[in-house]
């Protein structure tokens, strides 16, 4: 049941109301908010070892996909990080989206390269550090975008702008 508890958790982003109704498609099971929140604790606890190792390699890895969103945790806006290698990803809630979140997990030391949007936070970093910056390419292709379609983009670039687009 806890392993279920785990992934649902993820799955519904916390929405406790929505495990619910998962768990009463189960064999009608029927559970409360304090239950899940019992439950929610455990996993936490059990998982907090494995966490921590993860936390301590991720400045090991030599490439990791970087984003962070937004979202509103007792009324004050968090950030959920996420940090992705090639084997695993981590997942980090903290109420600052600045680059000091980077330094506390990687390090200025870190020498590896992040995949990550135009995001200043990221420049910055690399900036203390010794990372290299890797731009999403789907970041870097609504810009590009933005720039072929502005009107206050002069003649010249936009037909270099079509003719690099073409090449791809």
């Amino acid at each position: 049941m806890g392993v279920c508890m785990g992934i649902w958790v993820v799955q519904f982003a916390r929405r406790l109301q929505k495990i619910i109704v998962r768990y009463q498609s189960l064999d009608s099971i029927n559970v409360s908010t304090g239950f899940l929140a019992h439950q929610i604790r455990k996993v936490s606890k059990a998982l907090k070892q494995s966490y921590e190792e993860l936390v301590q390699q991720l400045p090991t890895e030599e490439h990791l996909h970087v984003d962070e969103t937004g979202a509103k945790k007792n009324g004050k806006k968090h950030w959920t990080w996420c940090f992705r290698s090639h084997r695993f990803t981590l997942f980090h809630i903290d109420s600052s989206r600045g680059s000091s979140v980077l330094e506390a997990f990687l390090g200025r030391e870190y020498s590896g390269t992040l995949s990550c949007d135009f995001f200043g936070a990221y420049r910055k970093f690399a900036r203390l550090s010794s990372a290299s910056l890797q731009y999403c390419w789907s970041h870097l292709i609504r810009e590009v975008k933005y720039l072929a379609e502005s009107v206050i983009t002069s003649l010249a670039v936009k037909n270099c702008l079509h003719s690099c687009s073409l090449a791809w």
